[in-house]
C-alpha cells in the first residue's frame, strides 16, 4: 500500500479534488499484501481521526468528535488504484465507499471463501475454486451497494449505479483497478490482455509517449 500526497481534511458528499493542492492517490498491491495493506489503513485512520480531533478543537468553536471507525477513505483521497486482489480493497474503499473496519469483516470473508475451497488433484487445474469466492464477492457487493435499499441489489444490472457522459468533478474518490481474464484451459500460466477499469472516462493524447500501455482508451 502506498499514497502520495498530504491528507486533506475529507468533508462526506463533497470532492476532495483541488488543482491547486493536486491529487491524492492511494494504491494497493495483489496478493497477500492485500489483506495487510486494509489493516495499515485501520492505522493510518487512527492518525487522521486523530488530526481531525485536534482540527475540530483548535479552529471550531463546537467540536465533533471523530472516530476512525466511522471515517472513509473516499473522503481523503482522490482516486484509489489496485491490481489483482488489491483491486477488492479499491472497490471497496472508493466504489463502495466502506468505512476501513467494514472492509477487513469482508477482505476476511473473501480470503476463507478463496483459501478453504481447494480443488481435488486435477490435471492443468487452478489450486482453488472460484465460484465460493465469486459468491461472497457478489454478496460484498449487495450488502453495502449505496444504489439500491440493503437486501433490494440483485447484481442483474450490468452498470447499476449509471454510466454518466461527461466526466462527473464533483464525484467522490475515483476507483482504478487493473486486472486479466485468465486464460482458461491454457497450461502455460499466462493471461489473457490486461484490462484498466476505471470509473470515469478516459482517453489518451496524442502526446502519449510510447512506453505508455494503452489500456482499454476511452472505456471505464
Amino acid at each position: 500500500m502506498s499514497f502520495t500526497g498530504p491528507i486533506r481534511r475529507g468533508v462526506p458528499g463533497q470532492a476532495v479534488l483541488n488543482d491547486s493542492e493536486g491529487e491524492r492517490l492511494l494504491t494497493f498491491d495483489g496478493g497477500v499484501r492485500s489483506y495487510s495493506s486494509v489493516l495499515l489503513m485501520l492505522e493510518l485512520m487512527n492518525k487522521i481521526a486523530r488530526y481531525e480531533n485536534v482540527f475540530e478543537n483548535e479552529f471550531t468553536s463546537y467540536p465533533r468528535n471523530f472516530n476512525a471507525a466511522n471515517l472513509h477513505p473516499c473522503h481523503y483521497f482522490d482516486k484509489t488504484y489496485g491490481t489483482s486482489t488489491g483491486g477488492i480493497s479499491t472497490i471497496a474503499l472508493s466504489r463502495l465507499r466502506m468505512a476501513v473496519p467494514e472492509t477487513v469483516d469482508a477482505f476476511r470473508q473473501l480470503l476463507t471463501e478463496m483459501y478453504t475451497n481447494t480443488r481435488s488433484a486435477i490435471p492443468l487445474a487452478t489450486k482453488y475454486h472460484h465460484k465460493p469466492f465469486e459468491r461472497a464477492l457478489r454478496q460484498m457487493i449487495q450488502t453495502y451497494c449505496k444504489q439500491h435499499q440493503p437486501g433490494l441489489c440483485y447484481r442483474e444490472e450490468k452498470f447499476p449505479w449509471g454510466s454518466a457522459e461527461e466526466h462527473d468533478t464533483d464525484s467522490l474518490c475515483q476507483t482504478l483497478c487493473l486486472t486479466a481474464r485468465s486464460n482458461d484451459g491454457a497450461a502455460t500460466g499466462i493471461d489473457d490482455e490486461a484490462y484498466l477499469l476505471r470509473t470515469y472516462d478516459h482517453r489518451y493524447s496524442l502526446e502519449t509517449p510510447n512506453f505508455v500501455t494503452l489500456y482499454n482508451d476511452g472505456g471505464r
